[in-house]
């Protein structure tokens, strides 16, 4: 059975209108299916910059801590310099307390000028070994203070990424 014939000019212009009708309702679903294809570009877009940004920040915190750790490796190889500059410092003065023993022991007839002058010497060689051992540990104590910066700075962005993140 096929459709029932169409009798009236009322009839086919019903059908007309409603032929219309359907026709601009798919018009409009297309439009509407065009606007969706074209929002779900504009997300994939952004979700694409978003993503981009993200790591940007990503590779941005882990050079931060790569900088950090390094940081705090020089300021560790700082103190043990100034570690090994003051145990140098003692060292001097070790040799230089034995040179003036020697000197204190040497014969009695070495003239007195030359034993004066051995032990402004010495004397110099011990002020020269307590102002390096006091250079030194200042320089302890800046590496020191630097390492503790570089960790807080660290322990910093440590909380910042575990409450931002």
């Amino acid at each position: 059975m096929g459709m029932p014939a169409i009798r009236t000019a009322e009839e086919r212009e019903n059908v007309a209108l409603e032929r219309e009708r359907i026709a601009e309702e798919r018009e409009g679903i297309a439009r509407e299916r065009e606007h969706l294809a074209h929002e779900r570009e504009l997300v994939a877009t952004r979700r694409e910059r978003l993503t981009e940004g993200v790591e940007r920040w990503v590779r941005y915190l882990e050079s931060r801590s790569i900088l950090a750790n390094r940081r705090e490796a020089l300021a560790d190889e700082r103190e043990r310099i100034a570690d090994e500059r003051e145990a140098l410092a003692d060292e001097r003065e070790r040799i230089a307390d034995e040179r003036e023993r020697a000197a204190n022991h040497t014969a009695a007839g070495k003239q007195r000028a030359a034993e004066q002058g051995q032990r402004q010497h010495e004397a110099a060689l011990r002020e020269q070994a307590k102002v390096e051992r006091e250079q030194a540990a200042s320089e302890r104590q800046f590496a020191r203070q630097q390492a503790e910066q570089g960790r807080q700075q660290a322990t910093q962005r440590a909380e910042g990424q575990h409450r931002g993140g």
